[in-house]
């Protein structure tokens, strides 16, 4: 009880209170009238408290606890007042430490918005093209079926340009979104070559449209660990600053090129501009530097981009700088593919569990205001032999779970509703028992999706819009039992 009471004392209160509030050491050979703050079975005990200061501002307390009787000593107090005073200075680093944290994040974030406020209308344009396609072949299909014309060939073509033109919006999506995240994201093996592929599709109608050709060499399947977030930020910062490097230039290429060298991936940016004149070089990564002119450049970018690579063990390095451009170099360690595919579900356990309709059969409740999105999922839940309750809310999900919950393998469950949204119903959900939930994502920056938040730790896995049959087959089968007989149909 005693760290409990005394965890956070009113300023005046008791004796570490009125050591705050005097701001001078004070003395207790036993529990007296001074003493405001008691317990059952306190036990017999002095105290010296004594203020920790940095500078004049107070920093805190230092309570140390004393045989009941103890003699007052003034070198036991000038002893103790010059630790204070060290523990105040340490804390005050740390406080400094971890406000300057937090402004790196924000500093970083808001260099993040900025260069999103840049891709947002040539990724308007990116998204547009192949909606116009999707709409086009959906009015041919209805278009087929009005005059009954049902030559499954025609359909065919058409639902494969469909299909095509949903993957290149789904892959837009899905780079905003890692690029976005606001939060450091944790360090796991990735396919680099697939990230450099999409930074690239992110910014290529931005840069075509001011007739800047990008070449882009990039080996496959070369494998980092990192965030791929962050490491997709120093890319696009990169390339903004070669865009901004080849403006006046006659020539206007960027060179996006990777491979591996030996245990290491490098990566370089490149561009055909004037280079970086010899009297800036060994600056440009210094924070707050840039060359260019008033609201043109923060500064941040290569300094937060060289951070980046410290953190990830890596190097950034200016490479080469001459009349006929730059070459920045980001060196990480390199990784094989087959550790890359040890995390990855086989396909041969895929179809042990999924292939037929005679497998293990879930009881799986859905909760989603989207009458389409649930009428999908139901579909393909169905078609893989399970049994599908879906809601229309977190309410409506919540009510049935209550009387329901022992049945209940898995829930599935939409973020953003009406009545009850998705967190609500998690947070029901996990104060009654541990049922499997996923989440359907299809946001830009789903903060819930840190794996150490409080809804982190209650979400099994997520489900990203729009769906893939195979994707969700692989994380449907990850809550079968391996022993099924007792539940198969």
């Amino acid at each position: 009880p005693l760290l409990k009471l005394c965890d956070q004392v009113v300023f005046g209160k008791c004796l570490c209170g009125k050591s705050a509030q005097l701001q001078q050491t004070v003395f207790a050979s036993c529990i007296d009238e001074q003493h405001e703050i008691l317990f059952d079975d306190i036990k017999p005990h002095g105290h010296y408290s004594v203020p920790m200061f940095y500078g004049n501002k107070l920093q805190g307390v230092m309570v140390l606890y004393l045989e009941d009787g103890h003699k007052k000593n003034q070198k036991e107090i000038d002893a103790l007042e010059n630790i204070a005073k060290s523990i105040g200075n340490l804390i005050h680093t740390s406080q400094v430490s971890s406000e300057l944290e937090n402004q790196k994040k924000l500093t970083f974030h808001n260099a993040k918005l900025a260069s999103l406020g840049q891709l947002a209308a040539g990724v308007g344009h990116e998204i547009n093209n192949p909606l116009a396609v999707v709409k086009g072949h959906a009015s041919f299909i209805k278009k087929f079926i009005e005059k009954g014309d049902v030559k499954p060939e025609k359909y065919l073509e058409s639902v494969l340009k469909i299909e095509a033109s949903v993957a290149r919006i789904s892959s837009i999506v899905k780079g905003l979104k890692t690029f976005s995240r606001i939060d450091a994201g944790e360090f796991v093996l990735f396919n680099i070559s697939d990230m450099l592929i999409e930074s690239v599709e992110l910014v290529k109608e931005i840069y075509e449209k001011e007739q800047i050709k990008l070449q882009v060499d990039v080996e496959d399947d070369l494998v980092v660990s990192g965030d791929q977030g962050r490491l997709e930020q120093v890319i696009v910062n990169l390339m903004a600053n070669a865009k901004d490097a080849i403006k006046e230039s006659d020539v206007k290429i960027i060179r996006l090129i990777a491979k591996r060298v030996d245990n290491e991936i490098k990566v370089w940016v490149q561009d055909t501009g004037s280079g970086v004149p010899e009297k800036i070089k060994e600056k440009i990564f210094d924070p707050f530097f840039t060359s260019k002119g008033v609201n043109e450049g923060t500064g941040i970018g290569l300094a937060l981009s060289h951070q980046i690579l410290v953190e990830h063990a890596g190097n950034l390095e200016l490479e080469r700088t001459a009349s006929t451009g730059s070459s920045f170099m980001l060196t990480l360690k390199g990784y094989e593919k087959s550790e890359l595919n040890r995390n990855l579900i086989k396909p041969s356990i895929l179809n042990e569990h999924l292939n037929s309709k005679s497998h293990f059969r879930l009881k799986i409740l859905i909760a989603d205001d989207e009458a389409e999105i649930r009428d999908i999922l139901k579909y393909n839940l169905e078609d893989f032999g399970h049994e599908v309750i879906t809601t229309n809310d977190g309410q409506e999900a919540w009510e049935y779970f209550q009387t329901h919950h022992q049945e209940i393998d898995l829930v599935i469950t939409d973020m953003q509703m009406p009545n009850m949204n998705g967190p609500e119903l998690l947070r029901k959900i996990h104060s009654i028992g541990e049922t499997p939930c996923l989440v359907i994502t299809g946001g830009i920056n789903a903060n819930y999706e840190d794996k150490n938040s409080e809804l982190g730790k209650m979400i099994s896995a997520s489900i990203p819009k729009p769906f893939e049959e195979e994707y969700l087959k692989r994380i449907i089968s990850k809550f079968i039992p391996k022993h099924s007989s007792n539940k198969a149909s």
